[in-house]
């Protein structure tokens, strides 16, 4: 149907069902306006179901779909801290790997200061790992971009690229 009307007992019902913040009928979409009707002498008189709270209807088509999509979430989420601890292992052996390189007092200036640089994007990416939310599946990093210092740089990192993969 194109529009329905619900028709509540009580202000405080009606209330309710206009502020939750729960998806009508599967559809968050759906507008909902208060309706007033005119008031009518008529004879017969509409027979009215009693507000109760036992009278509920689920949508078991619904609430199937709803499940298998939490269970397809949570699947994508172990999945995705699996990556995330292969990554910060992988990230602790690079780690240890540049820190054995630059002790060697043989390395020139030039060459130290790339591998600090290569150290310190490390550092970046881990502590992007550790702190990323794996509840927004599209975060999307940002970092001022130094050539530009009024824009971001809006470049995926190598890192973020493999995790999305």
């Amino acid at each position: 149907p194109s529009s329905v009307l619900l028709e509540y007992s009580n202000q405080e019902e009606a209330r309710s069902a206009f502020e939750c913040p729960d998806a009508i009928f599967g559809n968050r979409f759906i507008k909902i306006f208060y309706y007033k009707p005119n008031p009518k002498n008529d004879d017969q008189p509409q027979a009215k179901i009693p507000a109760s709270n036992d009278l509920i209807y689920v949508n078991p088509d619904f609430l199937a779909k709803e499940q298998e999509a939490k269970k397809e979430i949570s699947i994508k989420k172990a999945e995705f801290e699996g990556k995330k601890q292969k990554f910060l292992v992988q990230i602790e052996e690079e780690t240890k790997k540049l820190l054995i390189i630059l002790r060697n007092p043989d390395l020139g200036e030039d060459q130290k200061e790339e591998y600090r640089a290569c150290l310190k994007e490390l550092m970046a990416d881990k502590d992007r790992l550790l702190y990323h939310q794996s509840d927004s599946n599209k975060s999307k990093s940002y970092k001022f971009n130094s050539q530009r210092p009024n824009q971001l740089d809006k470049r995926p990192t190598v890192l973020l690229v493999q995790l999305n993969k």
